[in-house]
């Protein structure tokens, strides 16, 4: 039989953070603040809560910027989504038309860029076409023509 995971398990996969109970504290323990931000660690913020409800939280600089960054990164996905959406996709095959137009050997001589950066842009057309060849996924948009 199949067995739902305990909250606790979920939220460490989740997070990778492994799970603590929450530590939730009375604002009014903000008088002996020092105290109270002693407990903030990371990956365990402090809820403060204010007439029995919650209201802030202290949380770990590293886990604030980690949460900015994932809301960051999300809203670029999803902007990502609806450019693709909209516009259409490029099948492989047209995307690496593109990036051999773009990245073409005989564009670096005109530009007069040094071997070392020409051996570099071929080295990165040649990891993003491996990664086209390994996005050949089913659930990706259909392309539009």
């Amino acid at each position: 039989t199949s067995r739902t995971p305990s909250p606790d398990v979920r939220s460490e996969f989740l997070s990778g953070v492994p799970y603590a109970m929450p530590n939730i504290k009375p604002i009014s323990d903000l008088r002996s603040y020092t105290a109270v931000l002693d407990e903030v660690a990371q990956g365990s913020p402090v809820f403060l809560t204010k007439n029995g409800r919650g209201r802030y939280v202290i949380q770990d600089i590293s886990d604030y910027e980690r949460y900015e960054a994932e809301k960051t990164l999300l809203a670029q996905l999803d902007y990502g989504k609806r450019v693709a959406d909209e516009r259409g996709t490029l099948t492989t095959e047209q995307a690496r038309g593109v990036l051999s137009e773009r990245f073409a050997p005989e564009s670096y001589v005109e530009l007069a860029w040094s071997p070392a950066v020409v051996d570099d842009l071929e080295a990165a057309v040649r990891d993003i076409d491996l990664l086209l060849e390994g996005c050949r996924l089913k659930s990706f948009p259909a392309t539009k023509t």
